[in-house]
């Protein structure tokens, strides 16, 4: 006995093409197998054989259209329904309130300003003061810059623990997270972060994708310490530096890649901007990083680019 395919489902009448895509809210019961056959079910649509047959053969295009929504909705999958959904939204539209550039299909937060510095580490007669504090020389100079230095990579490290965070226990898609929490990165809390952090993020980056992206950055980023606080000490490349620093590649191409390190650094020469001031603390085990042949007590500038 020869075994019949089923029919399939009905098609729209008309021209199919690409039909827009709506969001509906779902409900079923709370057991993971039902979770499992339902997005089966879904899987099931976006196969040319689960629709009706015609001679225009307009089940591959019924296909391509479930496909790209079966994409999106593998990507918000395990969304929580209304209370818990608005409950992230308006904890994500804190950290945005200040924010209103936002253009096509990437959320996208660009850096207040760019800002500069005529300081040259090392070079020349040191600044008068470091923020609104008077320096006496190089030496003192260089405390304060150490003890900043080391302020900045724990921002650097704890953002990256944050996102980890976020992106394991938040539905929301990784797009606003990140652009939420650079709005909180931007929000300084006393660093040299008072200047804004670009974040865009590249649209369609699945989440699950994104769970291992900062697994191991903030310890990736701690074990590197040392770099990163000499690329700021002698005026090398503090991006390059965070870059080499991070096992992840998607850690540095989702949001790493956009914070302005050049602005970074300027800032904390100058010991702050605009107004608002660096802490006046310092630290004085820098010197390796100015003084790695061990000379003595002479500052040395080993610029790298």
């Amino acid at each position: 006995m020869t075994q019949k395919n089923p029919p399939g489902y009905p098609l729209p009448d008309g021209e199919l093409g690409e039909d827009d895509i709506v969001c509906q809210l779902v409900y079923l019961p709370d057991r993971p197998e039902y979770w499992q056959a339902l997005f089966d079910g879904l899987h099931y649509f976006t196969k040319w054989r689960a629709w009706e047959r015609d001679t225009d053969k307009r089940g591959k295009e019924a296909a391509a259209n479930w496909r790209e929504a079966f994409e999106l909705t593998a990507e918000c999958w395990r969304m929580t329904c209304l209370d818990e959904l608005t409950t992230t939204v308006e904890d994500i539209l804190f950290l945005m309130q200040n924010k209103k550039d936002c253009c096509d299909d990437n959320v996208t937060y660009l850096p207040t300003e760019e800002v500069e510095t005529d300081i040259e580490p090392n070079v020349g007669d040191p600044p008068d003061t470091y923020g609104e504090t008077e320096v006496a020389d190089w030496d003192e100079w260089n405390e304060y810059l150490c003890y900043t230095a080391h302020q900045y990579v724990d921002y650097l490290a704890s953002v990256s623990d944050n996102l980890y965070v976020a992106t394991r226990t938040s539905s929301i898609g990784l797009g606003v997270i990140a652009a939420g929490l650079s709005l909180l990165a931007a929000s300084g809390i006393g660093l040299p972060i008072a200047f804004g952090v670009a974040a865009t993020v590249v649209a369609g980056i699945a989440l699950l994708t994104v769970l291992t992206t900062f697994d191991d950055s903030e310890t990736d980023i701690e074990d590197a310490r040392n770099d990163i606080v000499c690329a700021i000490m002698t005026d090398g490349d503090l991006g390059q530096a965070v870059e080499d620093a991070l096992g992840s590649d998607t850690a540095w191409d989702v949001f790493y890649q956009w914070i302005p390190f050049d602005t970074a650094k300027a800032i904390m020469y100058e010991g702050g901007h605009d107004g608002e001031y660096l802490p006046a603390e310092t630290k004085d085990d820098c010197a390796p990083c100015l003084d790695p042949l061990g000379c003595g007590d002479v500052w040395v500038n080993h610029k790298t680019g």
